[in-house]
């Protein structure tokens, strides 16, 4: 069985990158889409587009309404098309993003991902999950090519709510043990093929990075302040975790909280 590598384009990430986003967006074109629901617009989104039209992009904001589902994103599909935008920016959380590498693929355009909290590996990868309206598990959606940009702004970040950071981390410390399950079962990644010594090494360091700045990341969050640790945990979250689930594969846990989708009411544990 042949081995597979997949990953974004490019990688950015630091304190203050969304105040000059031509530096990273301009090479994608000058007409993007900007999918956001509402908190996240109050938060960031309007500062950002009015940066971007001072740097002479024509930005269509369209409003993310809930749910990463085949109904949803075929509404902004439909506005993209109206407004002949040339790309896309997701910026929000795992169901924006997810929404956004979706609606790209189906207008055959690039997307650029602008994550606001750290607390899902969605950014990078080059699948979505979808759910019904109502936020059942549906399936994964596979595209042909991974995100030509994921950027993020570990200052948003640090302002984010803590437990967001910390369901980040919870989600990549699953990483490296779906890994290594599937590698000691000659079992297949992601992408369809044997894991790399690559995507395996990532995944290890995702789970050492973890356990090792973890603690301090939180903190810096609590105190809403950008620091080595938390850039350490940030890109743990979001680009080790993402390279390591998508080339070295998924097991149990993922099946797992797919089915507790399905539940109704409060979960006891």
């Amino acid at each position: 069985m042949a081995r597979e590598f997949a990953s974004p384009a490019h990688y950015v990430q630091g304190k203050g990158v969304f105040n000059d986003p031509q530096k990273y967006l301009s090479a994608l074109g000058n007409n993007p889409l900007l999918l956001c629901d509402n908190i996240v617009w109050k938060i960031v989104g309007e500062r950002l587009k009015t940066t971007l039209e001072t740097q002479k992009f024509t930005v269509k904001r369209v409003t993310f309404v809930g749910e990463a589902s085949d109904e949803e994103t075929a509404r902004v599909t439909a506005i993209g098309k109206e407004h002949q935008n040339d790309f896309i920016i997701g910026l929000g959380g795992g169901k924006t993003l997810d929404s956004a590498k979706n609606i790209a693929d189906k207008l055959g355009i690039p997307v650029a991902i602008l994550p606001t909290v750290a607390s899902t590996d969605a950014p990078c990868s080059a699948l979505s999950v979808m759910y019904t309206p109502d936020g059942q598990f549906k399936n994964y959606a596979f595209y042909s090519k991974n995100p030509d940009l994921v950027l993020l702004d570990t200052e948003v970040i640090s302002h984010a709510p803590v437990r967001t950071l910390i369901a980040g981390i919870g989600d990549a410390m699953a990483t490296n043990i779906e890994a290594q399950d599937v590698a000691r079962g000659y079992n297949k990644s992601m992408l369809g093929e044997s894991p790399t010594l690559a995507s395996l090494a990532i995944a290890q360091t995702c789970a050492d990075t973890l356990f090792k700045h973890g603690a301090q990341a939180v903190s810096a969050v609590k105190g809403q302040v950008v620091t080595p640790a938390l850039e350490s945990v940030v890109e743990a979250n979001t680009l080790l975790s993402g390279l390591g689930f998508e080339s070295s594969g998924l097991a149990a846990a993922h099946a797992i909280y797919d089915g507790f989708t399905v539940l109704n009411g409060r979960l006891q544990i």
